[in-house]
């Protein structure tokens, strides 16, 4: 039989995790107003004007950035629980020069531990254990959990925009290169894409909110930046994949709590946009360029040529607890789904007789769950239907200039990576994984997006 090692975790991570009452109340959002349009502004100024850094920069100095990279891009990771560790054998095979979180990194609530205790301390449990002496760069947009903590926010900007956490870095063999701020873009002269990376802040509120006794400012300056970066984009006639975590467009419908229409018109209004790249939703959904030009034409009043269009991508499948796709809504029909529907229900069966089994279905929070949000009672901790994108940078046959593939990587089973074990003990965090390259290469790795 095979067995896999994980290593021990902290108290509060494993099966149920939103079912465990220490994590909820960490995570509460009830009486925490969002002004993260503001707060965002306070941290510090950025080291560069332009929040943009080259790609070489977080490159191996010994790797040529003509010679092309490859980087990963991963969405919700942060429960450091064996669904999270279980992708850690894909990542080591691919051995990607770096790699984006695209926010939900350090859950439940983006917390720091001054005597690093790993179960009050998110950012220890959920980032620089399970990615420990991956010897490479990591940067990140922060998602919604990062603006839960008592410093809101605060504790994101030092861990990756200055130097305060840097021995940390060190300490758990991460290879530490500042970010610019909480959104940056990273470009090349020589690179035929740009990569930006956006703050959606705490709730996805970037356009503002006006209510009879409070108004809440819109994020010009981001907005402004935004725009400008993407105009250079355009007359440089370089793609830009636009990374960040609460979308506007997930399960086959509008989400009507998030105010970013300005953040998706200016998005569409540029020809350089390839990608839009979203987590949040803890699953895989891609809607085609066709199906992102209807959805601005009804949503927001913005029609534009599907040829202009954007790919829209939903990748929150990093390690969080999986989130159904069995949809009410076919408004706007997904190209892609993972799981599938049928591929979810089996999750859920196997991951409902886990909690059963743990008796986290008859609390007082179990007994809520089914009734308000019953993925909460999905999340057995089991290592299935996980998800990232990889994005691969090569020569062109022929030419030195580059080019670049963005490709969904599926994992449907753990177990599927070693066909050809049929028992024996793998360590889960090996940097040289047994794998069977071959499955990965057919199954694993999805065509071109």
């Amino acid at each position: 039989m095979l067995r896999f090692q994980f290593p021990s975790f902290a108290e509060n991570r494993g099966p149920g995790f939103w079912l465990r009452p220490a994590n909820l109340i960490s995570n509460r959002t009830f009486l925490r107003m969002d002004n993260s349009n503001e707060w965002r502004y306070t941290y510090g100024q950025p080291d560069r004007p332009d929040r943009s850094k080259s790609f070489s920069e977080l490159l191996d100095l010994a790797k040529p950035i003509s010679n092309g990279f490859k980087f990963i891009i991963l969405g919700d990771t942060g429960e450091g629980d064996r669904s999270q560790y279980s992708l850690l054998p894909l990542l080591n095979y691919l051995k990607p020069d770096f790699m984006v979180i695209i926010g939900d990194l350090a859950n439940p609530a983006g917390r720091v531990s001054k005597e690093n205790n790993r179960d009050r301390d998110d950012y220890l449990a959920g980032f620089f254990e399970p990615y420990s002496k991956f010897n490479i760069p990591i940067w990140s947009v922060p998602g919604n959990h990062e603006y839960y903590s008592p410093g809101q926010g605060k504790e994101y900007y030092d861990t990756f925009c200055t130097r305060k956490y840097a021995r940390r870095w060190e300490e758990y063999g991460l290879r530490f290169v500042p970010q610019p701020g909480t959104y940056w873009e990273l470009k090349d002269q020589n690179v035929p894409f740009a990569v930006i990376g956006i703050d959606t802040g705490k709730s996805g509120k970037l356009d503002g909110l006006k209510l009879p006794w409070k108004t809440w400012p819109p994020d010009h300056q981001q907005y402004k930046w935004l725009e400008e970066r993407l105009t250079f984009a355009d007359r440089d006639e370089k793609a830009v994949i636009v990374l960040m975590h609460i979308p506007a467009l997930r399960k086959q419908k509008k989400d009507c709590f998030v105010r970013l229409a300005k953040l998706h018109k200016i998005i569409a209004s540029h020809r350089c946009v390839s990608h839009v790249i979203c987590g949040h939703e803890h699953n895989f959904e891609l809607y085609t360029s066709r199906t992102f030009a209807d959805f601005m034409e009804k949503e927001f009043k913005f029609p534009h040529a599907a040829s202009d269009s954007a790919v829209y991508v939903i990748n929150g499948g990093g390690g969080s607890g999986l989130h159904s796709t069995v949809f009410k809504s076919k408004k706007y029909p997904t190209e892609k789904l993972f799981p599938t529907p049928d591929q979810w229900k089996d999750y859920a069966n196997r991951s409902m007789k886990t909690i059963a089994n743990l008796g986290m279905d008859r609390t007082l929070i179990g007994r809520l769950a089914a009734i308000i949000k019953k993925d909460a009672l999905a999340d057995g901790d089991i290592f299935r239907y996980l998800s990232f994108v990889l994005v691969d940078v090569q020569k062109k046959k022929g030419n030195k200039d580059l080019e670049f593939k963005v490709n969904p990587v599926w994992m449907k089973d753990l177990k599927e990576l070693f066909p050809h074990l049929h028992e024996g003990k793998i360590d889960i965090t090996d940097k040289n994984p047994p794998v069977n390259e071959d499955y990965i290469k057919k199954e694993c790795i999805q065509d071109e997006i």
